[in-house]
């Protein structure tokens, strides 16, 4: 595998959307800080909530972003919806601006949240694998019945995204 920033010269020119998965059984969606900044030009991040690395779990909205991002770059139109945000690391308060020229073409902006019910670490995968090198497999996880295997994984738990529309202060 390529990282794709090797290529940063040739792709700085090129509108570019980047899809993440929540429930990733491979990459915290979080790792995205590490090199997000760095790519140049035009670029957007979507994750998708309730999805696994594949993003089947979410298909219709991974397929929803994807066509709406192309035909927006195939119609020519140079203006996609942006928006900037500052985190207050000391009160936890996240305030988002939207440029006064795309807020008649959003129809608003959403917080998605998540909790597991792990009491140890954050982990929003659906599934992994429980063996003598990680943890066990104890609540909130459950064994999957009959040695059945996913992805690798024996050991699931429901980990659900859910949205919140951000009003206007």
């Amino acid at each position: 595998m390529i990282d794709p920033l090797t290529y940063q010269d040739r792709l700085k020119h090129i509108p570019k959307q980047i899809l993440l998965s929540s429930n990733d059984e491979f990459m915290m969606m979080e790792w995205s800080n590490i090199w997000y900044d760095k790519w140049e030009g035009e670029t957007h991040l979507v994750i998708l909530p309730n999805a696994e690395h594949v993003l089947a779990t979410n298909l219709p909205g991974a397929l929803s972003s994807i066509t709406s991002f192309i035909k927006s770059v195939a119609s020519g139109n140079k203006k996609r919806p942006t928006f900037d945000y500052h985190h207050n690391n000391a009160t936890g308060e996240l305030s988002v601006t939207i440029p006064e020229e795309f807020r008649d073409q959003l129809e608003g902006v959403y917080f998605r949240h998540a909790e597991t019910l792990s009491s140890v670490r954050r982990d929003f995968r659906f599934v992994r694998q429980a063996n003598n090198h990680t943890e066990p497999c104890n609540y909130p996880w459950f064994k999957l019945p009959f040695g059945i295997n996913v992805q690798g994984g024996d050991c699931a738990q429901v980990a659900l995204w859910h949205s919140y529309k951000l009003h206007d202060t």
